[in-house]
This record gives structure tokens, C-alpha cells and sequence, in this order.
């Protein structure tokens, strides 16, 4: 069973230096669900950390094989995946999700460390909403997952 995490009592307060604590950026009556399927536990504590400190609630998926039952079960609103993942890769998994409808609608953000372009050309062709390259800023992952939470509330607001 994947867990749901806040991380309200996180003791990191800074990274590389800086202070992390920012505003939330979604208010607690309308807390966003992300999935983070990573299988990299230091990089899941930081994505965690970031996604509380917007508002966020978090649940995070270790085994590829258990993502889309996960998000059948939970419907995220987004959906940030690890390419490189134990037994399959995040490629694979996001046209699994793609190919069904109760899925196909959920944004997926690509985390990765292939860097190249070849990489980034690939991943961006299977349809990835958006792409992020492992080593990221807190700033540029933020950026991207708050853009794509606008673009889900957005769109449930005009239907």
C-alpha cells in the first residue's frame, strides 16, 4: 500500500543552504494529490518536502507494477515519475496510464537523470506533460509541478 504523506514535521529546513519554507500555494480545503513514483528514497524526502511546503498531499509508489492500480484508486492530480525505475521504467507505465480512460487525463511530469537529448526528445515523444533533468533546482521542479496544478484546477473550474 503506497503512503500518504504530510510532511509537517519534517526537521529539514534547508537545503544547500537555503531556507525552503515558502507560502502554501493551494489552500487545505482544495490540497492537491501527487503521486511521486521514485524508487530513490533521498530524492522522494525532497520532492516530498516541496510538495508539502505548496500544499500538497503526496503519496509515493516504489514498485512500477503498482502505479496504475494506485492511481485508479487514489485519482491524483498529478503525477511526477523517475524514467529509470527497478523492473521497468516510467516510459512503459505512462502509456499504460495513457491507454486507459479513467487515467489518460492525469498530467505525468518525467523526473529524470537521462539528460541527453536523445533522452529528452524520447520522452518528450511519448507525451510527457512535462520533463525535469536529475540534478534539478527546487525552484525549476516547483515551477513545473505549480504550472501543471493551475492547468488541473483550471480545468475543473471551467467544467
Amino acid at each position: 500500500m503506497p503512503r500518504i504523506v504530510l510532511l509537517r514535521d519534517i526537521q529539514l529546513k534547508t537545503f544547500a543552504g537555503k531556507a525552503m519554507m515558502k507560502p502554501k500555494v493551494f489552500s487545505t480545503d482544495k490540497q492537491p494529490l501527487v503521486m511521486v513514483v521514485e524508487d530513490n528514497e533521498d530524492n522522494v524526502i525532497i520532492v516530498e518536502y516541496l510538495l508539502d511546503s505548496l500544499g500538497c498531499r503526496v503519496i509515493h509508489e516504489i514498485d512500477g507494477t503498482k502505479v496504475l492500480p494506485t492511481v485508479k484508486q487514489y485519482r491524483p492530480n498529478i503525477i511526477i515519475m523517475d524514467i529509470m525505475l527497478p523492473g521497468t521504467n516510467g516510459i512503459d507505465i505512462f502509456h499504460q496510464l495513457q491507454q486507459d480512460p479513467v487515467t489518460s487525463a492525469i498530467p505525468v511530469v518525467a523526473l529524470t537523470a537521462l539528460a541527453m537529448i536523445e533522452d529528452k526528445e524520447c520522452i518528450q515523444r511519448a507525451g510527457f506533460h512535462g520533463y525535469v533533468t536529475k540534478p534539478y533546482t527546487l525552484e525549476e521542479l516547483e515551477q513545473v509541478v505549480v504550472y501543471h496544478l493551475q492547468q488541473v484546477e483550471a480545468f475543473y473550474q471551467v467544467t
